[in-house]
C-alpha cells in the first residue's frame, strides 16, 4: 500500500462556506480506496515520432540478436543456482572464475554506454535551444 493511500482524506457533507469551528454539524468522513488517475498533458512531437519510426528496425534487430544470449544466460543462471544449492562450495568457485569475465564485460560495455549517455544528453540540450 502506498503512502498516498495510507493518508486519510477528510471531507464534509455540508457544502456551505462556513468553517468547522462555526458549524457544529460538521463531522469528518474518511474516504478510502484508490485515487482517481491523473491524466498528464502530452504534446506530440513529429520529430520524435519519425526518429522512433526510423530506429524501430534496429531496436528489433537488437532484441533478435540478444535473445539467444539472454536465453543461455538464464539457463546458466538457473543451473548455477541448482548446483549451488546442492553443493555450497561451488558458489565461491563460480564467483572466482566468473570475476574476470564480468570485469571484461564491464570494460567493453561501459564506453558504449558512456557514449550513448553523452549523445542522449547532447541531443536533449540541443533540442531545448
Amino acid at each position: 500500500m502506498s503512502a498516498l493511500l495510507k493518508s486519510a482524506v477528510f471531507v464534509t457533507t455540508n457544502y456551505e462556506n462556513t468553517s468547522a469551528a462555526k458549524n457544529p454539524s460538521w463531522t469528518p468522513r474518511v474516504i478510502t480506496g484508490t485515487p482517481a488517475p491523473v491524466k498528464a498533458e502530452t504534446r506530440s512531437n513529429p520529430i520524435k515520432n519519425v526518429a522512433l519510426f526510423l530506429a524501430a528496425p534496429f531496436i528489433g534487430l537488437a532484441y533478435i540478436l540478444a535473445m539467444p544470449v539472454v536465453g543461455f544466460g538464464m539457463i546458466a543462471w538457473f543451473a548455477g543456482k541448482a548446483i549451488a544449492a546442492k553443493y555450497p562450495v561451488t558458489k565461491a568457485i563460480t564467483v572466482t572464475l566468473a570475476a574476470p569475465f564480468i570485469g571484461l564485460i564491464f570494460l567493453l560495455a561501459m564506453p558504449v554506454f558512456g557514449f550513448g549517455t553523452l549523445a542522449w544528453v547532447g541531443t536533449r540540450s540541443v533540442a531545448r535551444r
